[in-house]
């Protein structure tokens, strides 16, 4: 537990929070996922002692998008995909 009330459980690297694990507040704010160097980084859930949540992708910290229900897509070279993707104009690959 640090001074502040907080407790972690979950995976370090070099003294970093690092890897897959579960921060809460004294608040009762919590948060479940991944980080990086003690930043939230990945895929994660911030859930707010409000009982606000923020479900998804985290870099540096920062929230980065929501959570996105899968999709099935079919390509036209004819392949399938199925899963979560951010999509843009062929000209900007």
């Amino acid at each position: 537990m640090w001074a502040d009330g907080r407790t972690y459980v979950g995976e370090f690297k070099n003294d970093y929070l690092h890897g897959q694990g579960t921060n809460t507040w004294a608040n009762g704010d919590k948060y479940v996922g991944e980080y990086r160097e003690n930043k939230k980084h990945g895929q994660g859930t911030l859930l707010k002692a409000d009982g606000t949540k923020k479900e998804g992708m985290w870099a540096n910290g920062e929230f980065l998008y929501a959570q996105k229900d899968p999709a099935t897509a079919t390509m036209r070279t004819g392949a399938t995909i199925c899963g979560t993707q951010a999509l843009r104009e062929a000209s900007q690959a």
